[in-house]
């Protein structure tokens, strides 16, 4: 009994405690509600640029829109911006340089497209970059090295294993090593000379592969 009081005391001691002495899990809320969207949305493309959150595209219970909102985290607060020139849900982005890339998409009218939608932050206005190899939605998308990769994703008729590469600096796109499974709504990240594809799935259901792609 007298070891065990002791035991217990020291692991009181040396627990962590918030200021007002309850342990850190009881005191700490980890989550936090923030301001909501101006509307909600699914299928959106979303990055982080200069301290703030840029939503785009999407689709809520009125269809497949192409709005921009803004999140500044200081004031907790939304703004509206340039519409994207091609309403999309389906759709990723990646920020490269000072400019947001938007590829693909699925309409409202079920088309996929091959546009590739350009985003100037500073500017708050769009352009038109080259198409991509074939109209895709529901890919995975990592910027690495200053260059866009596409991962997989959807053309309307098949689940694609397709790896495609664009440079900002000639406006093209190339092929690189298809995948070794097709895959749509896969997540995808750059970790150091690396980008990870995970998850997503095709014909045969959800999937839980993980992969490394060396660019």
């Amino acid at each position: 009994l007298f070891i065990s009081l002791v035991t217990l005391t020291a692991i009181n001691l040396f627990k962590p405690k918030s200021p007002e002495g309850l342990p850190l899990t009881a005191a700490v809320d980890r989550w936090k509600e923030l301001s909501p969207m101006p509307v909600s949305s699914v299928g959106m493309a979303s990055v982080a640029y200069n301290g703030e959150i840029y939503a785009i595209a999407g689709e809520s219970q009125d269809g497949i829109s192409g709005n921009v909102f803004r999140y500044t985290p200081e004031t907790d607060s939304w703004v509206q911006l340039s519409e994207k020139p091609t309403p999309v849900a389906g759709v990723q982005s990646v920020l490269i340089g000072e400019k947001i890339y938007v590829p693909g998409g699925r309409k409202d009218d079920g088309e996929i497209t091959n546009i590739l939608d350009i985003y100037n932050p500073r500017q708050d206005a769009w352009s038109t970059g080259a198409s991509t190899p074939q109209p895709i939605s529901d890919y995975a998308l990592a910027g690495f090295e200053g260059q866009l990769y596409l991962f997989g994703g959807w053309n309307g008729h098949q689940v694609l294993d397709v790896v495609y590469v664009y440079d900002p600096t000639t406006d093209a796109w190339s092929d690189a090593t298809p995948m070794t499974t097709p895959r749509r709504s896969a997540g995808a990240v750059a970790l150091a000379d690396k980008i990870i594809v995970a998850g997503g799935n095709n014909y045969e259901g959800a999937l839980k592969e993980v992969t490394s792609y060396y660019p």
